[in-house]
């Protein structure tokens, strides 16, 4: 996904920037002087399970309160369902949920028509990525962060919860400079990149990657061809 938004979105032309996707689990890919940094272990980039909340609920990976437990996909869908089980809330969603229909396109769009409580659920989970990114940010630095991930489609609430806690927690002179946007590249993003991971193994052709001039990544047939 970060090699996509590298070449096609939001970061192209920048060398530094850090790529973070919202989803059913939440990771993040460095990029450093226009590479990808891997680390030592090849698991650089885990945000996911940066602890966030100590008393919060147990992750996977065995620890609490990791960001993937308390603003990934599940994690929203969950509280929201606490919510609605407090039979006093009032919402758009409380028809959708006791039908057992409720979704994430459901929740985005109800608090984009001002639904109180999906509101609250949704910029909350903003607010625990935002302090995650910030630390980041002091860490490194980049000159850019782009959010992805079904989280950051069709709602500027992820967004605007994420650049307001970095403008409270990261260094004034780090958040003044840093642009936090939303990806645009659509779900295919993930397959784009392991595309031109693949093209770069087959041809050893990085530079034909990076001046390749057209909206679709190439197959390996049509590289063949040129």
């Amino acid at each position: 996904m970060g090699l996509c938004v590298g070449k096609w979105g939001p970061a192209r032309g920048v060398a530094n920037f850090l790529y973070v996707f919202l989803g059913t689990g939440i990771g993040s890919a460095l990029f450093v002087d226009g590479q990808p940094y891997r680390g030592g272990t090849g698991l650089a980039g885990e945000l996911g399970h940066v602890t966030v909340d100590e008393n919060g609920p147990w992750c996977s990976c065995g620890n609490r309160g990791c960001l993937e437990v308390l603003a990934s996909v599940p994690a929203v869908l969950r509280r929201i369902q606490e919510r609605l089980a407090e039979s006093y809330m009032v919402s758009a969603l409380r028809e959708p949920f006791e039908r057992d229909e409720l979704s994430l396109n459901a929740l985005i769009e109800a608090a984009g028509a001002g639904d109180k409580i999906a509101f609250q659920i949704l910029d909350q989970a903003g607010s625990y990525v935002g302090r995650v990114i910030a630390i980041a940010l002091n860490l490194f630095g980049p000159e850019l962060v782009v959010l992805g991930g079904p989280l950051t489609r069709d709602s500027d609430v992820i967004l605007e919860a994420v650049r307001r806690q970095v403008r409270l927690r990261a260094l004034q002179q780090i958040s003044s400079q840093t642009r936090i946007v939303a990806d645009d590249q659509g779900e295919l993003v993930g397959a784009r990149g392991a595309a031109l991971l693949a093209l770069d193994k087959l041809f050893g052709a990085e530079q034909q990657l990076i001046h390749y001039k057209g909206s679709q990544v190439p197959t390996p047939i049509s590289m063949a061809r040129r």
